[in-house]
Order: structure tokens, then sequence, then C-alpha cells
């Protein structure tokens, strides 16, 4: 009985130790895995931040282009309503012009007409 007690303490050590080997060993291991992990981080860390510097970088030049397309549309939207106010100023103009027009050809046709009548009244005067 006591070889049989012996063996069970050796084999209760003999386990106890290869507990302790596993536990190390999974530490150890558990350790690398996480080192590999963290430098897959630090891996994807920097590829972040530089898609991220891209990123900012295209957004940034397309905010410059954009903010030139729109300068420039602010710019042709004001010629455009120069140019319409300016058409308006020459339609006034024009309708000026034309009312001017037909008031000097009234004006003429008056002077005609008399011109006419005292060709008539001339030449009716002429021949009695």
């Amino acid at each position: 009985m006591g070889n049989l007690i012996e063996n069970v303490k050796n084999l209760y050590i003999i386990l106890l130790i290869i507990m302790l080997v596993i536990v190390v060993l999974d530490v150890i291991f558990e350790k690398q895995k996480n080192r590999k992990q963290e430098r897959e981080l630090e891996f994807y860390e920097l590829k972040y931040q530089k898609l991220k510097k891209d990123f900012n970088q295209v957004l940034e030049k397309k905010l410059s282009i954009s903010k030139g397309y729109q300068e420039h549309l602010n710019m042709c939207n004001e010629r455009s309503r120069a140019n319409i106010r300016d058409l308006k100023d020459l339609k006034n103009e024009w309708i000026d012009l034309v009312e001017k027009l037909d008031y000097w050809k009234s004006k003429a046709q008056r002077l005609q007409n008399q011109l006419n009548y005292q060709k008539r009244k001339c030449k009716n005067n002429n021949i009695k």
C-alpha cells in the first residue's frame, strides 16, 4: 500500500509538472499570438493612416476644384445677370427709338400731307 501511495504521489507530481508545462507553453504561445496580432494591428493601422492621408488629399483636391468651379459658376451667373440687365436696357432703348421713329414718321407724313395740300393749292391758284 505504501508503494501505491508513493506511485500516486509521483503521478500527482508528474501531472502537476505536465499542467505547469502546459500552462507555461500556453502563456508563451499566447504571448506570441498577441505579438503577432499587435504586429498585424500596427500594419493595418499604418495602412489605415496612409489611406486616410490619401483620402484627405483627394478630398482637399476635390474641394479645391469644386471651390474653383463654384467661383467660376458664380462669375458666370453674375455675367448672365449683367447681360440680362444690359439686354433690358437695350430693349428699353430700342422701344424709345421705335417710338421716336414712329413720332418722326407721323410728323413727316403730316408735313408731306401739308406739302401736297400746298402744291394743290398753288396749282389751283395758278390755274385760276
